[in-house]
Parts: C-alpha cells; sequence; structure tokens
C-alpha cells in the first residue's frame, strides 16, 4: 500500500502590491483624486422651479382631502350593537407636507432664504396650512384649543388675558374695616334694620375719617 503524499504547496504571488478589490479600488481612485467621499443618506428631493413646488403642495392637499381620519363610532339599537366610522378632518402640517413631497423639513427653511424664486410660494404654502387649520378649528372639524396652540392663538390670548386683569389692591387700599368709632349698640341696629355697616380703608382710618352712618 502506497503512502499518501500532502497536497503540493500554492504557487508564489508575483512581486507588487496586490490590486485591492474593484469597490475599494474605485474608492480609492475618488480619495485619489481628492472628491468627496459618498454621503450614506436617502436622496432628498428638490424644486427647480416655484410652479413644482406649489404643484408638489397641490398634491399633498389632495391626498388629505381624500384621506381623512377614520374614527370608530359603536351605537346601540334595540339590543344591537352597531359599529361605524365617522369621517374626520386630516389638518395639514408642514411636517407631513415634507414627508409626502419627500424632502427634509428644514430644506423650507434653506429654500426661503437662499432662493429668492421659492420664498413667495413657501409663504403661499403656509397660509394656507394655518388657513385650513383655522376654519377647520372654527367650524368645530378640529379640536379648537389643541388647533390654537398650535398656530399660537391661545397664548396670545392668554398673554391678553394676563395683561387685562388688573394687579390686586394694596392691603391697606381695601375697604374691609369697621370705624372704631362704631358702638356694638349702633351695629346691632344696623343690622337688625337689614342694613350694612360703613367699611373703611387703612388709609381712611389714619387719616381721620369720622364715622358715618348708613342712610336711612
Amino acid at each position: 500500500m502506497k503512502a499518501l503524499r500532502p497536497p503540493p504547496p500554492p504557487p508564489p504571488r508575483p512581486p507588487g502590491p496586490v490590486a485591492p478589490p474593484p469597490p475599494l479600488a474605485a474608492a480609492a481612485k475618488r480619495l485619489e483624486f481628492g472628491a468627496r467621499a459618498p454621503v450614506l443618506c436617502s436622496h432628498m428631493k428638490t424644486f427647480e422651479t416655484p410652479e413644482d413646488l406649489w404643484q408638489a403642495f397641490l398634491d399633498y392637499a389632495a391626498d388629505v382631502n381624500a384621506a381623512p381620519l377614520l374614527e370608530e363610532k359603536v351605537f346601540a339599537s334595540k339590543g344591537t350593537v352597531i359599529r361605524t366610522k365617522v369621517a374626520k378632518m386630516r389638518a395639514m402640517t408642514l411636517q407631513g407636507f415634507s414627508i409626502h413631497a419627500g424632502f427634509h423639513r428644514g430644506s423650507l427653511n434653506k429654500w426661503r432664504n437662499r432662493r429668492e424664486d421659492l420664498r413667495p410660494v413657501i409663504a403661499k404654502i403656509e397660509d394656507a396650512i394655518y388657513n385650513q387649520k383655522f376654519t377647520g378649528a372654527a367650524a368645530g372639524l378640529l379640536n379648537p384649543h389643541f388647533i390654537g396652540r398650535a398656530l399660537g392663538i391661545a397664548e396670545k390670548v392668554e398673554l391678553q388675558q394676563q395683561a387685562a386683569v388688573a394687579p390686586p389692591a394694596a392691603p391697606e387700599k381695601v375697604a374691609n374695616l369697621i370705624h372704631p368709632d362704631c358702638t356694638d349698640e349702633q351695629l346691632e341696629a344696623i343690622y337688625a334694620a337689614g342694613k350694612q355697616p360703613i367699611l373703611y380703608t387703612q388709609e381712611q382710618l389714619e387719616a381721620g375719617m369720622p364715622h358715618i352712618l348708613p342712610a336711612e
């Protein structure tokens, strides 16, 4: 029986640098010529003309109107439970528009600052979204409290109400003291007549205002 011989060794590699795989070679070539490395992020949509941006918003508005929110309602009639779905108005938002159109939310601010041709359209879109929310809340189709805060109206009303409230009067200016010259007999007679004694402020008493009985 012949002895088993080991396999022959692999042939020697030729001298010189080993070429990297094709993807790495392409990347090395780009870096060699000073090209920017590829950015690992999803493609963000841009708009060449104001008409393109406005058409994208019209498509978003049509989608909002065509796909309202559905609220499930449960009714009981003659011992039978009835389930139905009621369409609810869907509020438009800049975030929803950016998701629908396929661009980053911050792109609107960037275009507003850098794209003079898009500024009027961006302002028109913001006005349209504001109007849709405001009219929907005014008609009771959207939550007025929630929409009011989203539009900044609730905060303005609260600030106006706070400004309209008069500051509390100083204690010495509040008329809540019975004159010290009013005797117990006079006080009993005033209450017996169904009247109230005249009250004075601390300032009035300190100024020496005389005691006055209620009018007959």
